[in-house]
């Protein structure tokens, strides 16, 4: 279908394989029962369980800031950034998975969360960027995260001097060789 052409690959199977896979992370977060989940923010499982349990969460943002959608990326005027959401609601594909997913769990997924940004408005956000990089936050999210941003923990930017603890290198590893497969 046309609709589906104007959204990503990525979030077509995404949210397809999230009623595959969600029901059976529910039951096994239900048994080993966290007193706290901690998650990458472009994961949904993790905080979707969380609002539906109840369990308190942190969302680890690994973006440059809060304000920094995934859906939004290459997206520069408002106008942009609003067409973006009304052609991902308008997919017929995701259509038949946001129905099923409100069947099963009773509440519209876009009122909660937003694709690849899912932050749990209860929830700590933790991000590895640096405050003065994030960006204002966009129109169209103002009414679901509106003051999270204010409220997001930074905790960058993450570099050390070798005074200060273990700095990170890459290690020059197996050398590459040419292999038929660097072959025209």
């Amino acid at each position: 279908d046309e609709t589906d052409k104007l959204i990503s690959d990525t979030f077509l199977w995404g949210y397809k394989k999230l009623l595959d896979w969600l029901p059976k992370f529910i039951d096994k977060v239900k048994e080993f029962q966290p007193d706290l989940i901690i998650h990458d923010q472009t994961v949904s499982s993790a905080p979707i369980t969380a609002f539906l349990e109840d369990i308190p969460c942190v969302s680890l943002i690994t973006l440059p800031g809060f304000n920094c959608y995934p859906l939004l990326m290459g997206r520069h005027s408002e106008a942009e950034k609003e067409n973006a959401l009304k052609e991902l609601m308008a997919s017929k594909f995701l259509q038949k998975y946001f129905k099923q997913f409100e069947d099963q769990y009773g509440f519209d997924i876009l009122d909660v969360f937003t694709p690849y940004t899912y932050y749990h408005r209860n929830g700590l956000q933790i991000c590895t960027g640096i405050k003065e990089f994030d960006v204002e936050m966009p129109q169209i999210f103002k009414k679901l995260y509106q003051g999270m941003d204010e409220d997001c923990l930074y905790v960058g930017p993450m570099l050390l001097t070798e005074e200060q603890g273990r700095v990170s290198s890459m290690d020059g590893g197996i050398k590459c060789e040419h292999q038929w497969l660097d072959e025209p």
